[in-house]
């Protein structure tokens, strides 16, 4: 019986260090997603600004520190998001 117990708790133990790795991996790959798509953000807003620049357009008439306030704002909506889900 004592050697039954001590099995079960190994297999139990055993699984849930799986269950535990497999959590992590899932919230890695969530991370990993947020960041991919915070990075591909940025790099539209900067291809944005070059083209604007390139061409002698101004922003908006938003002044720069709201305008880059809203973009914080947005990206770290998106990234709390993909956490989330």
């Amino acid at each position: 019986m004592r050697s039954s117990r001590r099995r079960d708790n190994i297999e139990r133990v055993r699984r849930d260090e799986e269950e535990a790795k497999e959590r992590e991996e899932q919230e890695e790959g969530k991370m990993l997603l947020a960041v991919s798509r915070i990075l591909s953000y940025y790099r539209f807003l900067h291809t944005i600004f070059l083209i604007r620049t390139s061409t002698g357009l101004r922003s908006s008439n938003r002044s720069a520190p709201t305008a880059s306030r809203n973009i914080h704002g947005i990206l770290l909506e998106e990234t709390a998001g993909s956490l989330k889900g």
